[in-house]
Protein backbone atom coordinates (compact mmCIF):
# COMPACT_ATOMS: atom_id res chain seq x y z
CA UNK A 1 0.00 0.00 0.00
CA UNK A 2 3.05 2.76 1.08
CA UNK A 3 4.36 2.26 -2.57
CA UNK A 4 1.21 2.92 -4.35
CA UNK A 5 0.55 6.35 -2.07
CA UNK A 6 4.22 7.05 -2.36
CA UNK A 7 3.84 8.42 -5.96
CA UNK A 8 0.85 10.48 -5.52
CA UNK A 9 2.34 11.89 -2.57
CA UNK A 10 5.78 12.81 -4.68
CA UNK A 11 3.50 14.04 -7.15
CA UNK A 12 1.58 16.42 -4.82
CA UNK A 13 4.73 17.75 -3.52
CA UNK A 14 5.89 18.71 -6.71
CA UNK A 15 2.29 20.15 -8.44
CA UNK A 16 2.27 22.41 -4.81
CA UNK A 17 5.74 23.69 -6.36
CA UNK A 18 5.12 24.57 -9.23
CA UNK A 19 2.04 26.59 -8.64
CA UNK A 20 4.14 28.41 -6.46
CA UNK A 21 7.05 29.13 -8.91
CA UNK A 22 3.49 29.93 -11.44
CA UNK A 23 2.73 32.28 -8.85
CA UNK A 24 5.85 33.50 -8.00
CA UNK A 25 6.70 34.36 -12.05
CA UNK A 26 3.18 35.95 -12.79
CA UNK A 27 3.63 38.24 -9.68
CA UNK A 28 7.12 39.37 -10.80
CA UNK A 29 5.53 39.70 -14.49
CA UNK A 30 2.97 42.36 -13.38
CA UNK A 31 5.57 43.92 -10.72
CA UNK A 32 7.89 44.99 -13.70
CA UNK A 33 6.08 44.82 -16.37
CA UNK A 34 6.93 46.52 -18.84
CA UNK A 35 10.81 47.09 -17.72
CA UNK A 36 11.03 43.63 -18.23
CA UNK A 37 11.44 44.11 -21.79
CA UNK A 38 14.85 45.96 -21.04
CA UNK A 39 16.15 48.02 -24.32
CA UNK A 40 13.51 46.35 -26.52
CA UNK A 41 10.06 48.31 -26.60
CA UNK A 42 7.14 46.59 -25.56
CA UNK A 43 5.77 46.97 -29.20
CA UNK A 44 8.76 45.39 -30.22
CA UNK A 45 8.47 41.68 -28.77
CA UNK A 46 6.72 38.72 -30.04
CA UNK A 47 3.98 38.70 -27.86
CA UNK A 48 2.41 41.90 -28.62
CA UNK A 49 3.72 42.71 -32.29
CA UNK A 50 2.44 39.64 -33.65
CA UNK A 51 -1.19 40.70 -32.62
CA UNK A 52 -0.90 44.16 -34.37
CA UNK A 53 -0.34 42.65 -38.23
CA UNK A 54 -3.18 43.93 -39.54
CA UNK A 55 -4.44 44.62 -43.62
CA UNK A 56 -3.28 48.41 -43.96
CA UNK A 57 -0.23 47.15 -45.78
CA UNK A 58 -1.91 44.82 -48.11
CA UNK A 59 -3.57 41.76 -47.40
CA UNK A 60 -1.43 39.32 -45.01
CA UNK A 61 -1.38 35.70 -43.48
CA UNK A 62 -3.13 36.21 -39.54
CA UNK A 63 -3.63 39.54 -40.12
CA UNK A 64 -8.03 39.53 -38.83
CA UNK A 65 -6.92 39.94 -35.18
CA UNK A 66 -4.65 43.43 -36.01
CA UNK A 67 -7.02 44.43 -38.44
CA UNK A 68 -10.05 44.45 -35.42
CA UNK A 69 -7.35 45.97 -33.34
CA UNK A 70 -6.80 49.26 -35.21
CA UNK A 71 -10.50 49.64 -36.42
CA UNK A 72 -10.80 49.76 -32.65
CA UNK A 73 -7.72 52.29 -32.24
CA UNK A 74 -9.54 54.80 -35.01
CA UNK A 75 -13.05 54.70 -33.02
CA UNK A 76 -11.44 55.59 -29.76
CA UNK A 77 -7.31 55.72 -29.17
CA UNK A 78 -6.29 53.53 -26.13
CA UNK A 79 -3.01 51.85 -25.06
CA UNK A 80 -3.07 48.55 -27.24
CA UNK A 81 -0.74 46.56 -25.17
CA UNK A 82 -2.83 46.81 -22.16
CA UNK A 83 -5.91 45.37 -24.38
CA UNK A 84 -3.58 42.22 -25.55
CA UNK A 85 -2.70 41.16 -22.24
CA UNK A 86 -6.00 41.20 -21.07
CA UNK A 87 -7.15 38.95 -23.91
CA UNK A 88 -4.39 36.68 -22.86
CA UNK A 89 -4.99 37.03 -19.41
CA UNK A 90 -9.15 36.28 -19.92
CA UNK A 91 -8.30 33.79 -22.69
CA UNK A 92 -6.09 31.74 -20.26
CA UNK A 93 -8.41 31.33 -17.15
CA UNK A 94 -11.26 30.46 -20.38
CA UNK A 95 -9.00 27.64 -21.20
CA UNK A 96 -7.49 26.44 -18.06
CA UNK A 97 -11.36 26.54 -16.72
CA UNK A 98 -12.51 24.35 -20.08
CA UNK A 99 -9.55 22.15 -19.15
CA UNK A 100 -10.65 21.37 -16.03
CA UNK A 101 -14.18 20.82 -16.85
CA UNK A 102 -13.62 18.25 -19.37
CA UNK A 103 -10.26 16.36 -17.09
CA UNK A 104 -13.57 16.45 -14.31
CA UNK A 105 -15.95 14.34 -16.88
CA UNK A 106 -13.42 12.16 -18.08
CA UNK A 107 -12.15 11.39 -15.38
CA UNK A 108 -8.87 12.43 -16.01
CA UNK A 109 -5.92 13.50 -13.55
CA UNK A 110 -6.42 17.68 -13.31
CA UNK A 111 -2.60 17.88 -11.71
CA UNK A 112 -1.65 16.89 -15.26
CA UNK A 113 -2.36 20.20 -16.55
CA UNK A 114 0.60 21.62 -14.52
CA UNK A 115 3.10 19.94 -16.88
CA UNK A 116 4.75 20.75 -19.88
CA UNK A 117 2.54 19.21 -23.19
CA UNK A 118 -0.12 21.09 -21.22
CA UNK A 119 -0.97 24.62 -19.85
CA UNK A 120 2.77 25.23 -17.98
CA UNK A 121 4.36 26.89 -21.39
CA UNK A 122 1.19 29.29 -21.43
CA UNK A 123 2.26 30.37 -18.07
CA UNK A 124 5.71 30.25 -17.81
CA UNK A 125 7.29 29.00 -20.40
CA UNK A 126 7.85 31.94 -23.10
CA UNK A 127 10.42 33.74 -20.70
CA UNK A 128 7.79 36.40 -19.67
CA UNK A 129 4.62 34.23 -18.89
CA UNK A 130 1.06 35.65 -20.02
CA UNK A 131 1.94 38.60 -20.70
CA UNK A 132 3.96 37.80 -23.85
CA UNK A 133 1.90 34.98 -24.68
CA UNK A 134 0.94 35.89 -28.15
CA UNK A 135 -2.57 34.35 -29.25
CA UNK A 136 -2.17 30.60 -28.51
CA UNK A 137 -4.81 30.30 -25.56
CA UNK A 138 -7.41 32.14 -27.91
CA UNK A 139 -6.33 30.09 -31.02
CA UNK A 140 -7.47 26.89 -28.39
CA UNK A 141 -10.51 27.74 -27.41
CA UNK A 142 -11.70 28.90 -30.71
CA UNK A 143 -10.02 25.32 -32.00
CA UNK A 144 -12.62 23.86 -29.55
CA UNK A 145 -15.86 26.07 -30.82
CA UNK A 146 -14.85 24.03 -34.24
CA UNK A 147 -15.20 21.36 -32.86
CA UNK A 148 -18.32 21.83 -31.37
CA UNK A 149 -19.62 23.32 -34.53
CA UNK A 150 -18.65 19.78 -36.65
CA UNK A 151 -20.61 17.76 -34.25
CA UNK A 152 -23.93 19.41 -34.08
CA UNK A 153 -22.96 19.58 -37.89
CA UNK A 154 -22.97 15.65 -37.84
CA UNK A 155 -26.34 15.52 -36.35
CA UNK A 156 -27.85 17.99 -38.32
CA UNK A 157 -26.37 21.20 -37.05
CA UNK A 158 -25.85 24.29 -39.63
CA UNK A 159 -22.52 24.05 -41.72
CA UNK A 160 -22.44 27.58 -41.76
CA UNK A 161 -21.01 27.77 -38.44
CA UNK A 162 -18.52 25.68 -39.31
CA UNK A 163 -17.32 27.31 -42.31
CA UNK A 164 -17.49 30.45 -39.96
CA UNK A 165 -14.95 29.83 -37.45
CA UNK A 166 -12.66 27.95 -40.21
CA UNK A 167 -12.46 31.47 -41.38
CA UNK A 168 -11.64 33.09 -38.51
CA UNK A 169 -9.48 30.81 -37.15
CA UNK A 170 -7.23 30.75 -40.46
CA UNK A 171 -6.95 34.37 -40.79
CA UNK A 172 -6.08 34.96 -36.94
CA UNK A 173 -3.31 32.04 -37.46
CA UNK A 174 -2.73 29.86 -40.07
CA UNK A 175 -0.63 27.21 -38.50
CA UNK A 176 -3.83 26.18 -36.40
CA UNK A 177 -4.47 24.71 -39.51
CA UNK A 178 -2.22 21.91 -38.88
CA UNK A 179 -3.94 20.61 -35.39
CA UNK A 180 -7.53 21.09 -36.17
CA UNK A 181 -7.88 20.46 -39.88
CA UNK A 182 -6.35 17.59 -40.57
CA UNK A 183 -8.09 15.39 -38.60
CA UNK A 184 -11.59 16.80 -39.03
CA UNK A 185 -11.18 16.01 -42.85
CA UNK A 186 -9.94 12.94 -42.18
CA UNK A 187 -13.12 12.25 -39.96
CA UNK A 188 -15.55 13.84 -42.48
CA UNK A 189 -13.67 11.91 -45.56
CA UNK A 190 -14.07 8.48 -43.68
CA UNK A 191 -17.66 8.72 -42.50
CA UNK A 192 -19.02 9.80 -45.90
CA UNK A 193 -16.66 7.61 -47.84
CA UNK A 194 -19.04 5.55 -50.01
CA UNK A 195 -16.58 5.23 -52.52
CA UNK A 196 -13.36 7.00 -53.11
CA UNK A 197 -14.95 9.46 -55.67
CA UNK A 198 -18.49 10.35 -53.48
CA UNK A 199 -16.05 10.51 -50.12
CA UNK A 200 -13.73 13.18 -51.88
CA UNK A 201 -16.41 15.55 -53.22
CA UNK A 202 -18.09 15.39 -49.29
CA UNK A 203 -14.71 16.54 -48.47
CA UNK A 204 -13.94 19.53 -50.47
CA UNK A 205 -18.07 20.32 -50.39
CA UNK A 206 -17.63 20.86 -46.55
CA UNK A 207 -14.35 21.97 -46.25
CA UNK A 208 -13.90 24.56 -49.59
CA UNK A 209 -13.68 27.62 -47.02
CA UNK A 210 -10.48 26.34 -45.77
CA UNK A 211 -9.57 25.84 -49.57
CA UNK A 212 -9.75 29.39 -50.21
CA UNK A 213 -8.75 30.97 -47.05
CA UNK A 214 -5.59 28.53 -47.83
CA UNK A 215 -5.05 29.82 -51.17
CA UNK A 216 -5.22 33.81 -49.93
CA UNK A 217 -2.72 33.10 -47.17
CA UNK A 218 -0.09 31.58 -49.84
CA UNK A 219 -0.86 33.93 -52.92
CA UNK A 220 -1.06 37.17 -50.98
CA UNK A 221 1.90 36.33 -47.96
CA UNK A 222 4.16 39.39 -46.60
CA UNK A 223 7.17 40.77 -48.78
CA UNK A 224 9.65 43.36 -48.03
CA UNK A 225 7.24 46.16 -48.62
CA UNK A 226 4.07 45.29 -46.91
CA UNK A 227 5.47 44.99 -43.15
CA UNK A 228 6.66 48.49 -43.28
CA UNK A 229 3.49 49.69 -44.36
CA UNK A 230 1.93 47.75 -41.50
CA UNK A 231 4.19 49.07 -38.82
CA UNK A 232 3.85 52.37 -40.05
CA UNK A 233 0.02 52.49 -39.73
CA UNK A 234 0.47 52.11 -35.76
CA UNK A 235 2.44 55.12 -35.57
CA UNK A 236 -0.13 57.58 -33.83
CA UNK A 237 -0.66 54.36 -31.25
CA UNK A 238 3.07 54.66 -30.64
CA UNK A 239 3.65 57.89 -30.15
CA UNK A 240 0.54 58.71 -27.96
CA UNK A 241 0.96 55.46 -25.77
CA UNK A 242 5.07 54.88 -25.65
CA UNK A 243 6.71 51.73 -23.97
CA UNK A 244 10.96 53.59 -24.44
CA UNK A 245 12.51 56.34 -26.04
CA UNK A 246 11.55 56.89 -29.79
CA UNK A 247 9.45 54.87 -31.66
CA UNK A 248 10.13 51.46 -31.87
CA UNK A 249 12.14 49.66 -34.50
CA UNK A 250 10.33 47.02 -36.93
CA UNK A 251 8.66 44.17 -34.77
CA UNK A 252 10.15 40.98 -34.20
CA UNK A 253 6.43 38.90 -35.79
CA UNK A 254 5.65 41.96 -38.81
CA UNK A 255 9.63 40.97 -39.80
CA UNK A 256 8.52 37.54 -40.04
CA UNK A 257 6.15 38.08 -42.92
CA UNK A 258 8.94 38.11 -45.12
CA UNK A 259 10.40 35.09 -44.24
CA UNK A 260 10.37 31.64 -46.41
CA UNK A 261 9.22 28.68 -44.97
CA UNK A 262 12.04 27.27 -45.02
CA UNK A 263 14.00 29.62 -42.51
CA UNK A 264 13.32 27.32 -39.18
CA UNK A 265 14.04 23.91 -40.71
CA UNK A 266 17.82 23.75 -39.69
CA UNK A 267 16.53 23.60 -36.19
CA UNK A 268 14.88 20.47 -36.40
CA UNK A 269 18.49 18.62 -36.58
CA UNK A 270 20.59 21.12 -35.59
CA UNK A 271 23.31 20.19 -32.84
CA UNK A 272 22.79 22.80 -29.74
CA UNK A 273 23.26 21.00 -26.82
CA UNK A 274 27.40 20.80 -26.27
CA UNK A 275 28.26 18.69 -23.32
CA UNK A 276 31.36 19.13 -21.17
CA UNK A 277 31.81 15.29 -20.52
CA UNK A 278 31.16 13.73 -23.88
CA UNK A 279 30.84 16.49 -26.27
CA UNK A 280 28.20 17.30 -29.07
CA UNK A 281 25.00 15.87 -28.08
CA UNK A 282 22.29 16.08 -30.94
CA UNK A 283 19.12 16.99 -30.55
CA UNK A 284 17.09 14.49 -32.10
CA UNK A 285 16.94 11.93 -29.60
CA UNK A 286 15.49 13.85 -27.12
CA UNK A 287 12.90 14.84 -30.01
CA UNK A 288 12.05 11.02 -30.08
CA UNK A 289 11.87 10.78 -26.50
CA UNK A 290 9.32 13.53 -25.89
CA UNK A 291 7.50 11.80 -28.62
CA UNK A 292 7.54 8.78 -27.23
CA UNK A 293 6.60 9.75 -23.66
CA UNK A 294 4.03 11.92 -24.47
CA UNK A 295 2.36 9.23 -26.51
CA UNK A 296 2.53 6.54 -23.27
CA UNK A 297 1.45 9.81 -20.98
CA UNK A 298 -1.40 10.16 -22.41
CA UNK A 299 -2.73 6.43 -23.37
CA UNK A 300 -1.84 5.27 -19.44
CA UNK A 301 -3.72 7.94 -17.33
CA UNK A 302 -5.17 5.08 -15.28
CA UNK A 303 -1.87 3.99 -14.08
CA UNK A 304 -1.63 7.13 -12.02
CA UNK A 305 -5.10 6.37 -11.23
CA UNK A 306 -5.08 2.65 -9.52
CA UNK A 307 -6.07 1.25 -12.98
CA UNK A 308 -9.38 3.23 -13.47
CA UNK A 309 -11.87 1.31 -15.77
CA UNK A 310 -13.16 4.26 -17.40
CA UNK A 311 -10.08 5.70 -18.41
CA UNK A 312 -8.60 1.87 -19.61
CA UNK A 313 -11.51 1.25 -22.18
CA UNK A 314 -10.61 4.93 -23.93
CA UNK A 315 -6.73 3.95 -24.29
CA UNK A 316 -7.09 2.65 -27.95
CA UNK A 317 -9.48 5.75 -29.22
CA UNK A 318 -6.81 8.46 -27.18
CA UNK A 319 -4.22 6.26 -28.30
CA UNK A 320 -6.00 6.87 -32.23
CA UNK A 321 -6.45 10.06 -31.46
CA UNK A 322 -3.17 11.15 -30.45
CA UNK A 323 -1.61 9.52 -33.49
CA UNK A 324 -3.69 11.79 -35.93
CA UNK A 325 -2.74 14.80 -33.72
CA UNK A 326 1.03 13.89 -33.57
CA UNK A 327 1.40 13.56 -37.28
CA UNK A 328 -0.85 16.65 -37.91
CA UNK A 329 1.85 18.60 -36.21
CA UNK A 330 4.69 17.42 -37.34
CA UNK A 331 5.00 20.22 -39.71
CA UNK A 332 5.10 22.56 -37.14
CA UNK A 333 8.04 20.93 -34.88
CA UNK A 334 10.12 20.31 -37.91
CA UNK A 335 9.59 21.99 -41.39
CA UNK A 336 7.70 24.95 -40.57
CA UNK A 337 7.80 26.74 -37.27
CA UNK A 338 9.74 24.41 -34.81
CA UNK A 339 7.88 26.10 -31.75
CA UNK A 340 8.06 22.60 -29.82
CA UNK A 341 6.88 24.54 -26.92
CA UNK A 342 3.89 25.56 -28.77
CA UNK A 343 3.16 22.97 -31.07
CA UNK A 344 2.89 20.29 -28.14
CA UNK A 345 0.46 21.68 -26.17
CA UNK A 346 -1.69 22.46 -29.64
CA UNK A 347 -1.48 18.68 -30.29
CA UNK A 348 -2.00 17.46 -26.68
CA UNK A 349 -4.88 19.88 -25.79
CA UNK A 350 -6.93 19.25 -29.03
CA UNK A 351 -6.47 15.76 -28.35
CA UNK A 352 -8.63 16.11 -25.07
CA UNK A 353 -10.81 18.60 -27.07
CA UNK A 354 -11.47 15.53 -29.35
CA UNK A 355 -11.41 12.12 -27.25
CA UNK A 356 -14.20 14.64 -25.13
CA UNK A 357 -16.36 14.92 -27.91
CA UNK A 358 -15.87 11.79 -30.02
CA UNK A 359 -15.40 9.41 -26.50
CA UNK A 360 -16.81 6.13 -28.29
CA UNK A 361 -14.07 4.53 -31.03
CA UNK A 362 -14.78 6.20 -34.07
CA UNK A 363 -13.43 4.96 -37.91
CA UNK A 364 -10.23 5.62 -38.35
CA UNK A 365 -8.12 4.12 -41.39
CA UNK A 366 -7.25 0.37 -40.36
CA UNK A 367 -3.30 1.01 -39.61
CA UNK A 368 -3.46 3.56 -36.93
CA UNK A 369 -6.27 1.42 -35.32
CA UNK A 370 -4.07 -1.63 -35.25
CA UNK A 371 -1.00 0.22 -34.22
CA UNK A 372 -2.66 1.30 -31.03
CA UNK A 373 -3.95 -2.24 -30.32
CA UNK A 374 -0.89 -3.66 -31.02
CA UNK A 375 1.07 -1.48 -28.90
CA UNK A 376 -1.58 -0.97 -26.12
CA UNK A 377 -1.01 -4.82 -25.79
CA UNK A 378 2.54 -4.97 -25.29
CA UNK A 379 2.53 -1.85 -22.58
CA UNK A 380 -0.26 -3.95 -20.83
CA UNK A 381 2.10 -7.00 -20.61
CA UNK A 382 5.53 -5.10 -19.16
CA UNK A 383 4.83 -4.50 -15.30
CA UNK A 384 6.94 -1.93 -15.49
CA UNK A 385 5.14 -0.12 -17.99
CA UNK A 386 2.14 -0.34 -15.80
CA UNK A 387 4.14 1.21 -12.86
CA UNK A 388 2.96 4.06 -10.74
CA UNK A 389 6.75 5.15 -10.43
CA UNK A 390 7.64 4.22 -14.01
CA UNK A 391 4.97 6.98 -15.52
CA UNK A 392 6.05 9.65 -12.39
CA UNK A 393 9.58 9.04 -13.78
CA UNK A 394 8.70 9.76 -17.53
CA UNK A 395 6.40 12.38 -16.76
CA UNK A 396 9.00 14.97 -14.63
CA UNK A 397 11.46 13.91 -17.36
CA UNK A 398 10.00 15.58 -20.53
CA UNK A 399 12.69 17.40 -21.84
CA UNK A 400 10.25 20.14 -23.54
CA UNK A 401 11.92 23.29 -24.72
CA UNK A 402 11.73 26.76 -26.59
CA UNK A 403 12.68 25.15 -29.30
CA UNK A 404 12.90 20.97 -30.24
CA UNK A 405 13.46 19.09 -27.08
CA UNK A 406 16.62 19.84 -24.44
CA UNK A 407 17.50 19.01 -21.11
CA UNK A 408 16.78 22.70 -19.66
CA UNK A 409 12.80 21.23 -20.04
CA UNK A 410 13.21 18.59 -17.80
CA UNK A 411 11.92 18.98 -14.30
CA UNK A 412 9.49 21.45 -14.10
CA UNK A 413 9.34 21.49 -10.53
CA UNK A 414 12.81 23.30 -10.77
CA UNK A 415 12.21 26.79 -11.36
CA UNK A 416 14.12 27.63 -14.92
CA UNK A 417 16.76 30.07 -13.76
CA UNK A 418 17.82 27.80 -11.07
CA UNK A 419 18.31 25.06 -14.04
CA UNK A 420 19.84 27.73 -16.23
CA UNK A 421 22.68 27.97 -13.24
CA UNK A 422 22.68 24.25 -12.69
CA UNK A 423 23.29 23.40 -16.80
CA UNK A 424 25.99 25.61 -16.53
CA UNK A 425 28.04 23.89 -14.30
CA UNK A 426 27.78 20.80 -16.27
CA UNK A 427 27.53 21.87 -20.25
CA UNK A 428 30.57 23.73 -21.77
Amino acid sequence: MRKELLPGLVLKIICLIIVVVLLRQFYLDILYFPDLFGDLSLYESWGISEWLINYQGGFVRRGLAGEILYRLYQIHPYPVPYLIIGINVVCLVGLTSLCIILFRRMNWPIWLLLFPMFLYYRLYGLGMGVLDSRRDCLMLLLSFGLFIQYKKYLIGGSIVYVWLFSIVILLLHEGMLFPIFPFLILHSFVINKSSLINGIKKVVLLWWPVTISLVAIIVWHGDEAKPALIWQSWIPCFQTFSFADGLPKLGIAVKCLTYSATYNQHLAFDITWRSFFCGNIPIWPFNIYLLTALYYLFTRMNTIRHNDLSLSKSRVQMSNIFIIQLISVLPMLGLIANDWFRSVPYCCITTCFLCYLFPERINVPSFIDSVSVYIQRIIEKNPLLCSQWFYFIVLISLPLCLHNARPGGMFPFIPIDIKSRLLEMIIG
